[in-house]
């Protein structure tokens, strides 16, 4: 199971509605696309004050929580999931949501999320997924 943006922002927050939730499936989460904790970082680093996190705290909690080396597309994945997006599969801020599909699905993994907008990319580009 690997989570998306949407969980990794609701555990770290305490202040999320759905952190208890995020928090046991981010226990439970065993690998991390890469993609996603780049976004997660840049979400976070980026909130308005008061829930502005400094970076090095977001840092510490990814590299706690996925110590080990993180998943991502080889050369050949990004140019399938462009071929895939050209066809209408998935535009503008979708690609992301894309991107993450494709990950998940190419390394075996089901995808955790809150995000109930990213389900509809998740099911075109046939990635499992679990909605929180």
């Amino acid at each position: 199971m690997t989570p998306d943006t949407s969980v990794i922002v609701a555990a770290f927050g305490r202040w999320h509605a759905s952190h208890d939730v995020a928090r046991e499936a981010v226990r439970s989460s065993d690998r991390l696309i890469g993609h996603v904790a780049v976004e997660a970082f840049s979400v976070l680093t980026r909130l308005p004050a008061p829930r502005r996190a400094p970076p090095r705290l977001v840092h510490e909690f990814l590299d706690h929580h996925w110590p080990g080396t993180w998943l991502s597309l080889d050369g050949q994945g990004y140019r399938q999931l462009l071929d895939v997006a050209a066809s209408g599969q998935a535009i503008g801020g979708a690609v992301y949501d894309a991107l993450i599909a494709v990950a998940a699905r190419e390394h075996g993994q089901t995808i955790v999320s809150l995000d109930e907008r990213a389900v509809r990319t998740y099911q075109a580009f046939a990635a499992p997924y679990q909605l929180l």
